[in-house]
């Protein structure tokens, strides 16, 4: 036999996984949800499905809250930023200088003129251009 009843989400018991999703929401965002779920399923869901949605699909429910996933309800819910800034990375992306070359009269040359190819008289390719001992562009 099969038994049907009307749970809010509030007071369904989720267990497992489940429980833990549940357990992060407020009761606002539980309101939500279940909006959204019975827009979706309006002849309703099997428990087992409701609760393997929440075990299984934090990120898919995070995303019915407007969040990107289920770490940006986490951050939101803690007051942390997302995404959480990284240590080694300033918020302003920098251009990474490329190197420049010089040769011994001072003329400038960036690392990419170093790998130009030629063709000596046997017609094997090499580098125009080389760096010497002194750290300075020479022509090969």
């Amino acid at each position: 036999m099969k038994l049907y009843s009307e749970k809010s989400l509030q007071n369904f018991e989720f267990w497992s996984g489940a429980r833990d999703t549940a357990n992060e929401l407020t009761g606002r965002e539980l309101d939500t949800i279940e909006s959204e779920l019975e827009a979706m399923y309006p002849d309703g869901m099997d428990e087992t499905d409701l609760n393997d949605l929440f075990w299984f699909e934090p990120d898919y429910i995070a995303e019915m809250l407007g969040y990107e996933c289920w770490e940006h309800l986490e951050a939101d819910h803690a007051g942390r930023e997302w995404p959480e800034p990284d240590e080694d990375d300033d918020d302003e992306e920098e251009e990474e200088e490329e190197t420049v070359y010089y040769d011994r009269e001072g003329n400038e040359y960036a690392e990419a003129d170093l790998y130009e190819e030629g063709i000596d008289e046997n017609g094997n390719e090499y580098y125009l251009f080389s760096i010497d001992s002194d750290g300075y562009v020479v022509r090969n």
